[in-house]
């Protein structure tokens, strides 16, 4: 679940890639004020198509076979030009799928690693001109994933604790220089894999510490502010099968946000405030809402006995958006963003059943 850094303009720089050339573009180059929301609507073949909202409005995103599937990650705004990342499918399969981004409409793929042919692009960031999208390739020899990043289109590949394991990348922030990557590795030592959390910084791994010794742990969302390193993530009570804790570690310090089992979506501050976006699940209810300095504030939901989720949020003084999706029933998620504590429904195109939101930026 990537993060997301919302009305955040990135400098003028350069985006290397390879433009298939395929498909119209949907984008005129001028961003235009209003908010922009990436994801997926899904068609009645159930096939998911990769596009965004402006204000409501869907616009799909062109790919090379409009039956193949294809998702967004993170979306950003810079100067004059919408950025998307995602992936699209090479087959109708879903075998595989290629890297890349859209830049105001027009697909960008990204170059693969020696020994993979399938990937994704997750999170978009820059510092001095450079350019770095955070992603995961899969070695097609072993089937293991393979963490990396590109620079200015180049792959630089995250290293691993040990060759017997792999590891994962969730998110990236780059802070004076120096570039975060959240995540975890898989260790396969034991008769039980198990996830261990951590991040790389300058690609050097950082072990954390989970809370239940033995146990699953994951980091999913990186911030950086002075001195602080937080790295939003669960600890798992009992295994895989357990309930996950939601919380964050600061500097290496485990803060629990919930006693009971959660989900979680992105974090942020405001001042010394911190926001974690994410779902109780107590009692058998799916709650959406938001962690403010450790004190949850329940969200507007269609059905509660339902799934939801949340994964962007985002606070500008008293203002606060996140973004996700609820579902009516068990089976069909509605795309939505909450304003405020109010709750708004994103219309889906004709031909869609269902859909949700995976990011999005504000533009003023």
């Amino acid at each position: 679940m990537k993060k997301s850094i919302i009305g955040f303009l990135l400098p003028a720089l350069f985006l290397t890639g390879c433009a298939d050339g395929t498909g119209d573009s949907v984008g005129t180059g001028i961003i235009e004020p209003g908010i922009y929301v990436s994801g997926e609507c899904w068609d009645n073949t159930y096939q998911a198509h990769a596009g965004y909202w402006y204000n409501g409005d869907w616009t799909a995103l062109p790919v090379t076979d409009r039956s193949f599937e294809s998702y967004t990650h993170e979306i950003k705004a810079f100067e004059n030009d919408l950025y998307i990342t995602g992936c699209r499918f090479n087959d109708e399969f879903g075998s595989s799928s290629t890297p890349g981004y859209w830049k105001s409409g027009n697909w960008f793929s990204l170059p693969f690693p020696d020994g993979s042919t399938s990937g994704e692009a997750i999170s978009l960031s820059s510092y001095d001109s450079s350019v770095y999208i955070l992603g995961n390739c899969i070695n097609d020899d072993t089937s293991s994933n393979i963490p990396g990043y590109w620079q200015d289109g180049l792959w630089n590949e995250l290293p691993v604790k040990d060759s017997d394991n792999e590891a994962f990348a969730t998110d990236m922030y780059i802070s004076d220089g120096d570039v975060y990557i959240g995540g975890y590795f898989v260790s396969y030592s034991t008769d039980i894999s198990l996830n261990f959390p951590g991040y790389w910084k300058n690609s050097v791994w950082v072990d954390l510490t989970p809370e239940y010794a033995g146990e699953d742990a994951e980091v999913v969302s990186m911030l950086i502010s002075g001195d602080k390193v937080y790295a939003l993530g669960f600890c798992c009570t009992e295994g895989n099968t357990g309930e996950k804790r939601a919380g964050y570690w600061i500097n290496g310090v485990w803060q629990e946000l919930s006693s009971d089992y959660a989900d979680l979506g992105d974090l942020t501050l405001w001042g010394d405030t911190i926001y974690v976006g994410g779902i109780s699940h107590v009692g058998g209810e799916e709650i959406p809402g938001y962690w403010k300095n450790g004190e949850w504030v329940s969200l507007a939901a269609l059905n509660t006995s339902c799934y939801s989720e949340v994964y962007a949020i985002h606070v500008n003084a008293s203002d606060i958006y996140l973004c996700g999706y609820t579902c009516a029933d068990v089976e069909v998620p509605t795309p939505c963003y909450w304003f405020n504590g109010t709750r708004y429904d994103l219309d889906l195109p004709e031909d869609a059943i269902e859909g949700w939101t995976r990011d999005f930026c504000i533009v003023e």
